[in-house]
């Protein structure tokens, strides 16, 4: 049985949005049975799951607005919630919305034809990142997506997956207008790449060779590789693709 955590309460009111452990949204309809089956609360009276009108506390630092904006670019219930200095059921009331727009969002994307800098691929995103990780053991259902909407209106798309005892992430830009998606770091490049190209390249076309954990290496000239920009778990990961089968 896979476990499921308490998101919100839907817009509507008529269920109960819950996530799984990789981040996928669930909606569960309230109806009889989950009503009784509902703690009942001291006075004996049976739970209600009916939102209150009242807004949040007057002396609480975000609006809901504040809040909704700053979960859709990516704050966390938990990080909204201690800004705004209230308790996190309190942010999931008006974060419920929003997630299921950031969800709607990573699922698009997944679908979304995936464009690189120097050719345009048949595939999706999701058929081109699923069956990469997949050639290496990396579970599709053990990667987490989601997306975030920055300042400029512009979105971004993130993967993660377990890598190690870290986390792996790669990001993508989402062009709604033209319905694709292109990589934004490292990873989404490294990801998306012709892999077969790449790995029978020969030195001399330029092109860098694999350091220590799979990184590029100085080129020749004792030109210094530029910064890496990847999180946590980019090394073990590469390490483990570049790795033989």
């Amino acid at each position: 049985m896979r476990p499921v955590r308490f998101v919100a309460l839907s817009e509507d009111g008529q269920a109960l949005v819950l996530a799984d452990e990789v981040g996928r949204l669930l909606a569960l309809p309230i109806d009889e049975r989950v009503s009784t089956a509902l703690q009942p609360d001291r006075s004996g009276a049976v739970a209600t799951l009916t939102v209150p009108a009242g807004q949040i506390d007057t002396n609480a630092a975000l609006s809901p607005r504040d809040i909704q904006s700053r979960i859709r670019g990516g704050e966390s219930a938990d990080d909204v919630a201690r800004v705004a200095g209230v308790p996190v059921d309190r942010v999931l009331r008006y974060a419920g919305p929003v997630l299921q727009e950031r969800a709607m969002l990573a699922q698009h994307a997944r679908r979304t034809k995936l464009r690189t800098a120097d050719r345009s691929t048949s595939g999706s995103l999701a058929e081109v990142v699923d069956a990469r990780l997949a050639q290496h053991g990396v579970d599709a259902e053990k990667i987490s997506w989601d997306a975030y909407r920055r300042e400029d209106g512009t979105w971004r798309i993130i993967a993660t997956w377990p890598s190690g005892k870290a986390t792996a992430q790669a990001i993508w830009e989402l062009d709604k207008t033209r319905q694709s998606v292109t990589p934004h770091d490292d990873m989404a490049q490294y990801l998306c790449a012709d892999r077969t190209s790449a790995a029978e390249a020969p030195p001399s076309r330029g092109e860098t060779s694999r350091g220590g954990h799979g990184l590029p290496a100085a080129a020749d000239g004792g030109r210094r590789p530029a910064r890496d920009p990847i999180r946590a778990g980019r090394d073990a990961l590469i390490a483990a693709l570049d790795r033989p089968a």
